[in-house]
């Protein structure tokens, strides 16, 4: 068992409650699936599941010159990178109220969760699915490119599966993925580290969350 510092783990839990009352984030619904995962093309779409109809294909070709023009995609690239850096970084985001006694598989499992967290609010913070789906997939072009060490980690890891489970019609989404966290890290019945998923859970949230809305994108319908 992992013996977290009482004020660091109260830091932890003071602040993560905070995040929660003030949000108050309604998750649920569809959910992103990235297609970058395992390619070797660059471009900012990607289109994935088969043959699009020509008419889908020429609506997702104007809505992504749409978003060049208003300068969207631009900001998108910005975006990507900036939360790729908070993975890349080993004093990065991912290691908020880290202790020193963590092992390397506590430190995966933190920067794993925090890039399922990326994957899951770009889908619930940017309205545009075209737009998503670009941030997404430069940003897993960045970790290959940076850390492809962990971008397999990722791609082998099944923890995304459990934490999209605990989206899927759970009262305590947050409550789930800290128990998954925990069970992740081979911690299952430790209680503290169960309360650490959860507010690592809540913290990633809250800063995808606030780096998108920094990013100011133009949602401003185009003239037909």
């Amino acid at each position: 068992m992992i013996n977290f510092t009482f004020p660091a783990l109260v830091f932890l839990l003071l602040l993560a409650g905070a995040v929660l009352r003030r949000e108050k984030t309604a998750f649920g619904g569809g959910l992103l699936l990235f297609d970058g995962v395992g390619t070797d093309d660059d471009s900012d779409m990607k289109i994935a599941g088969g043959p699009a109809h020509p008419a889908e294909t020429d609506d997702a070709g104007r809505e992504l010159e749409q978003q060049r023009l208003s300068g969207n995609l631009a900001k998108a690239r910005v975006l990507s990178a900036e939360l790729a850096k908070k993975i890349i970084d080993e004093d990065g985001e991912n290691s908020f109220g880290s202790d020193e006694q963590e092992s390397d598989e506590i430190r995966t499992q933190r920067r794993l969760l925090l890039a399922f967290v990326v994957d899951f609010a770009v889908s619930k913070f940017i309205s545009s699915s075209i737009l998503g789906k670009v941030v997404i997939n430069q940003f897993y072009d960045n970790l290959k490119k940076n850390v492809p060490e962990f971008y397999e980690d990722i791609r082998e890891s099944g923890s995304f599966s459990f934490y999209y489970l605990c989206m899927r019609g759970n009262n305590n989404i947050q409550s789930c993925v800290g128990g998954s966290f925990a069970m992740l890290t081979g911690h299952e019945d430790d209680r503290l580290m169960g309360e650490l998923g959860e507010a690592l859970f809540i913290h990633f949230i809250d800063i995808v969350e606030q780096a998108i809305k920094a990013c100011d994108f133009d949602v401003t319908p185009s003239a037909e």
